[in-house]
């Protein structure tokens, strides 16, 4: 029996090699433990035999620090259930709906020469706009394998009407899909999964004919680890800090040891081509709007005459959000990091070459993801982008600032040491707050910051772009924003209210803010704002407003009734609020200016 190697925390690190038999195993004790995690309610509609794929799917999904549920739509009939408002597919509790498709047996043409692709496009195109509009739930796709083997296959580039390319236009017609649904639907390219297994790993020829199952026990668990991945950023858990050690993992050897000439990092020769192009890989998540740091045991001037100094050293001190550098153990100062950056220890990262050190942070920091060095140099550089850690479901214009971010976050804090009171801390800040109606352009980072704020979030409500845009569509709702900065620059993009009425109740469905804004009161200025606003619109006489207790939230756990709301019911889970208009009071903040777009400041 094959040795099962996934550290549960590191989503995407097994080989899949695991028996079936082992993986169950693991399933039913996974089952069998009672532990907090979010639920997450899964279909799958096929038109092939996928029933191998449930428990791997659940697997991954557990793996992920989630509680599923997952259903198995009728065999090859993905139209019908789509069509059906009373399928598996249209459960209101549904999160994620997963759609996959072989080809023979969507049209059993394709195996032809001179295939005409267009009734297949026609199908899904028309099936996944059908179930996009139907649904609010996530849309995860498979794409199609084009031929393996191919008549005139040294052709197949040339040759109009070849198989080869009636595929390449199928695909290009789902790609085109998930671009004009992109904040709900999803793809797993098939073609690079059988690439990364090789063809006799990832088809079974013999059960295609036998039972129309093409895809092997292999590659079904790619695919789910793909899928848990998509489920795990829906639900708003997401990995935001990578914390690097330094010697042996952004360079080979010891800087204390070797000197700034003796370490192994190269654009040209190995071993140090391997770090040089790790480096790489984490200038790209830095792009991506990952926050980096570094934890290493060290002399700081050594570090930093390596990312100062060294001409082939692509990470530079420039791409730091924070770092501790000295001999303190690193589990202290993850920790000590989480807490300037406010941020939870469940969305780090910790990389290291040491063994010792990787199990003291699992030990002593649980919630931290722990992602130990290779022992083989030429496995390094792949390291990250096939952990699936750093997976991220939108991009916004503000992620690539993110760590000048957290860098002005951390000038703040010194700032504030210099200060007696925290009063005369927030007026020398010179604060500043935007705030109006949502447009166009914000949709993207407002449905982000859906996606992954979880500590100032009253509702954790994983509103998609899509519902966002309905809502501030609507005459009787609206979406606001606010930006914030100060003499240390711009906070960006960092709170949203939604809020709809009736009957001349206001009702707060949304209300959330980045936590690197808060400890500034900017909290209830937004609020006092947004509600003064609509009551003057919509003519509200009373509020209603709710917590939804996460595992994370606690922050807010109080807020309604530090803004003046009367708590009306509660549960373990939920707490209603109200309040009277007549009854709402101004918070007496007079250090923050408020502007609204095109009129001078408050």
């Amino acid at each position: 029996m094959a040795r099962f190697v996934l550290h549960p925390r590191v989503s995407g690190a097994r080989m899949p090699t695991a028996t079936l038999a082992t993986i169950l195993a693991e399933l039913a004790r996974y089952e069998a433990t009672e532990t907090p995690a979010s639920p997450i309610s899964v279909a799958v509609l096929r038109n092939h035999t996928v029933e191998t794929m449930v428990p791997l799917l659940k697997y991954h999904l557990f793996s992920n620090g989630l509680k599923p549920t997952v259903d198995l739509g009728g065999y090859d009939t993905i139209q019908q259930e789509v069509l059906d408002p009373g399928s598996v597919a249209y459960d209101p509790r549904r999160d994620l709906i997963v759609v996959t498709w072989f080809l023979d047996h969507l049209d059993p043409q394709s195996r032809r020469r001179g295939w005409d692709p267009a009734k297949a496009i026609d199908t899904v195109d028309s099936t996944l706009s059908h179930l996009c509009e139907r649904s609010e739930s996530t849309v995860v796709a498979s794409t199609f394998l084009p031929p393996l083997h191919a008549d005139n296959e040294l052709l197949s580039g040339s040759l109009d009407g070849h198989r080869v390319d009636g595929v390449r236009r199928l695909n290009d017609c789902l790609r085109e899909l998930a671009a004009r649904h992109s904040d709900q639907l999803y793809l797993v390219d098939i073609e690079r999964l059988v690439q990364r297994l090789g063809e006799d790993r990832a088809l079974d020829y013999r059960f295609q004919y036998m039972n129309r199952a093409p895809y092997s026990k292999d590659l079904l668990d790619l695919f789910a680890q793909q899928v848990a991945i998509v489920g795990r950023l829906s639900k708003g858990q997401v990995k935001k800090v990578l914390v690097l050690d330094c010697d042996n993992t952004l360079w080979g050897g010891v800087i204390g040891e070797d000197q700034l000439e003796g370490i192994q990092l190269s654009a040209h020769d190995y071993p140090g081509r391997c770090f040089y192009e790790f480096q790489q890989s984490v200038l790209n998540l830095y792009e991506q709007g990952v926050v980096i740091a570094l934890a290493s045991k060290n002399n700081e001037n050594d570090v930093w005459e390596v990312l100062d100094k060294h001409p082939e050293c692509p990470l530079g001190r420039e791409h730091l959000a924070t770092w501790r550098v000295d001999w303190n153990d690193k589990a202290s100062n993850i920790t000590s990091m989480a807490s300037e950056l406010n941020l939870g220890l469940d969305s780090f990262v910790f990389v290291d070459d040491s063994g010792i050190e990787c199990e003291l942070v699992r030990q002593t920091v649980p919630e931290v993801t722990v992602v130990q060095v290779p022992e083989t140099p030429y496995d390094l550089p792949s390291l990250l982008p096939k952990s699936g850690l750093f997976e991220t479901l939108s991009v916004s214009s503000e992620d690539s600032r993110r760590t000048q971010l957290y860098r002005a976050e951390r000038e703040r804090k010194r700032s504030q040491e210099s200060f007696r009171d925290l009063d005369g801390f927030l007026r020398s800040l010179n604060l500043r707050a935007e705030i109006a109606e949502a447009t166009e352009s914000e949709v993207a980072r407002v449905a982000q910051l859906c996606g992954k704020t979880n500590q100032f979030n009253v509702t954790t409500k994983r509103h998609t772009e899509a519902q966002i845009r309905a809502f501030a569509e609507r005459d009787d709702a609206a979406v606001f924003v606010m930006s914030a900065g100060d003499n240390f620059g711009d906070l960006g993009l960092i709170a949203v209210l939604i809020a709809e009425h009736a009957d001349g109740t206001g009702t707060v469905d949304t209300l959330l803010m980045s936590c690197r804004a808060l400890g500034r009161q900017l909290e209830r200025v937004f609020t006092h704002h947004c509600l003064s606003e609509l009551e003057a619109r919509w003519g509200v006489e009373s509020w209603q407003s709710s917590y939804e207790r996460t595992k994370k939230n606690a922050l807010v756990e109080n807020l309604w009734e530090e803004l003046g709301f009367q708590l009306e019911e509660q549960s373990d889970e939920f707490k209603s609020y109200s309040l009277a208009t007549s009854a709402r009071q101004s918070p007496a903040i007079d250090y923050v200016a408020v502007s609204t777009p095109g009129n001078a400041v408050c």
